[in-house]
């Protein structure tokens, strides 16, 4: 979601990791997770590797290639499997599978042999411009994703221009292509009277759109007050309650958004506040990996999550610009740029989260360049970013 839209002391990532690629085990150590400050301080620590497969996005393409139930209740965490046990469902051609070297595994669930889990990974159509909902299918199952998170707003002029929602679920099919989420409803957490009733009956119809496509998650804006008060933040748990009662009757899990900059849920700590004062299990929070590191959140956030759980992540990357400066416009591909992002990643799993990594830039570059060389692009750089991991 972009940030304009209205109504760190040092931490040990896993000890290492290895990458099964063809079926050939590969090691990588893990690297101290660093704050910003120490990333931030001109040293250029990324190995060499990386220095040499990291840089300005390429001109051209570099080559193509889980719903939980409503209610008031924390769900109860999931028994770990026994070692050996097989998952539950294979991983498309954006998938890698990971683990750690110990055999402790990256998440609880969606775990292969040895304790594998899947880091797989999406794209929202919006990184490839206001393009047709058809032509961004196409482009982006050619390029080898395997799911989508859907903007909604394409949705939305799909339909108004006579076509079904049922045709972009066949489409979707056709190609190959899993909504693995749907973005975005907004204005819902510390509205009254006649506004909030306008942005529930919004949200409803977004809901009723994302069942009839299959998305199983929602991303739910943390917008609100410029000014807040403490009760504010009281009202924002209350009806994210609502919130995530109305999105269930829809199969639908809420994803509370950050947003770096916004005063009121700008950071992940607000974020997993809010999330824990709701104490619902049908919501949890969006982690966008620029909003992350572009605004005030730090390591030891990650610390704060407690009981609330990651529903969804928006991966991306960023220029090497200072903090203050960054603007959605400076997202790039992952590995393209200048955030920590691998470190970042490492600690989203060791959370146990297993969703969808979703690919979500507003690049100028993109939005100019051919959506299938966009998409193929995109497609690329996640890869290669996998493999660095």
């Amino acid at each position: 979601m972009r940030r304009d839209h209205s109504t760190r002391g040092t931490r040990r990532a896993p000890p290492a990791l290895r990458l099964r690629r063809g079926g050939s085990p590969v090691r990588v150590e893990a690297c101290p997770l660093k704050t910003r400050e120490e990333a931030e301080g001109g040293e250029d620590n990324r190995t060499e590797r990386d220095r040499a497969t990291q840089g300005p996005l390429p001109a051209r393409g570099l080559g193509r290639g889980q719903a939980r139930t409503s209610g008031n209740r924390r769900r109860t965490p999931e028994p770990e499997p026994p070692a050996g046990s097989q998952p539950a469902g294979g991983c498309g051609p954006s998938a890698v599978q990971c683990l750690i070297s110990d055999g402790a595994p990256l998440a609880p669930t969606g775990r292969g042999e040895g304790g594998e889990a899947s880091v797989r990974f999406c794209l929202n159509p919006i990184t490839l411009g206001e393009r047709d909902l058809a032509v961004s299918i196409e482009a982006s199952a050619k390029a080898g994703f395997t799911a989508l998170e859907l903007w909604l707003p394409h949705v939305e002029r799909f339909v108004a221009a006579g076509r079904p929602a049922a045709d972009a679920r066949s489409l979707l099919k056709d190609h190959g292509l899993e909504a693995a989420g749907a973005c975005y409803v907004a204005g819902l957490l510390t509205s009254t009277g006649d506004a909030k009733r306008k942005a529930f009956d919004a949200a409803k119809a977004r809901f009723e759109l994302c069942q009839e496509l299959g998305a199983k998650a929602i991303v739910c804006v943390g917008d609100g007050p410029a000014s807040p008060t403490l009760d504010d933040y009281h009202t924002a748990a209350e009806q994210a309650r609502e919130v995530c009662d109305l999105a269930g009757s829809f199969g639908l899990t809420v994803a509370l958004e950050f947003v770096a900059g916004f005063p009121f849920i700008g950071t992940l700590a607000t974020a997993a506040k809010v999330v824990n004062d709701a104490d619902h299990h049908n919501l949890g929070i969006l982690f966008d990996c620029f909003h992350f590191w572009a605004g005030r959140s730090k390591t030891e956030d990650f610390d704060a999550l407690r009981g609330a759980p990651i529903a969804l992540v928006h991966l991306n990357d960023a220029r090497d610009l200072p903090r203050e400066l960054l603007r959605d416009s400076d997202r790039v591909p992952p590995g393209h740029g200048a955030f920590p992002l691998r470190e970042i990643v490492r600690r989203i799993s060791a959370t146990g989260y297993d969703g969808y990594y979703s690919l979500e830039l507003f690049s100028p570059e993109l939005w100019a360049a051919d959506p299938f060389d966009a998409a193929a692009r995109c497609h690329e750089a996640c890869q290669v970013f996998a493999a660095s991991l």
